[in-house]
């Protein structure tokens, strides 16, 4: 019963902690945090250029990485840093080799999350051009 009673003080106390972290930590307006705001311009064009890809890792090479057996989606890196060098970024994942040791290895991959804005302005460019065309359509008919 008396360690019952210490497990419940740790996590008041944890709780506590948390709470007095959260509460201390600043807020910022997001306009403060970011500047050079501008619109994605010719989205269309921007994902014209990407090569979508599957692919499986090379488990026999590389097998202590515990790397995905499945089909992956996705783009070669190597690609995107000719046209958008900004989606990529160095990866590196570090696994045992040994006793007491480890071994890292360093890699390019492409931000994927960050197209999810290019998307979504394709996405509203071609709605634009669907409601132009319909209304095209409808002038058409109407003569």
């Amino acid at each position: 019963m008396k360690h019952l009673f210490k497990a419940k003080g740790l996590v008041t106390g944890l709780l506590l902690t948390i709470c007095a972290v959260s509460a201390s930590a600043q807020k910022i307006d997001e306009q403060q945090l970011k500047t050079g705001i501008t619109e994605i311009s010719n989205p269309l064009e921007y994902l014209e250029t990407l090569k979508p890809i599957t692919f499986k890792y090379d488990r026999s090479k590389f097998k202590e990485g515990k790397w995905p057996m499945a089909t992956q989606h996705g783009f070669l890196a190597q690609d995107f840093k000719i046209q958008h060098p900004e989606l990529v970024f160095e990866a590196f994942k570090t696994f045992p080799a040994g006793k007491g040791s480890t071994k890292t290895i360093r890699y390019d991959e492409v931000s994927s999350e960050s197209l999810i804005p290019v998307l979504v302005a394709a996405i509203k460019e071609q709605q634009a051009q669907i409601e132009a065309l319909k209304q095209q359509l409808s002038q058409m008919k109407a003569k």
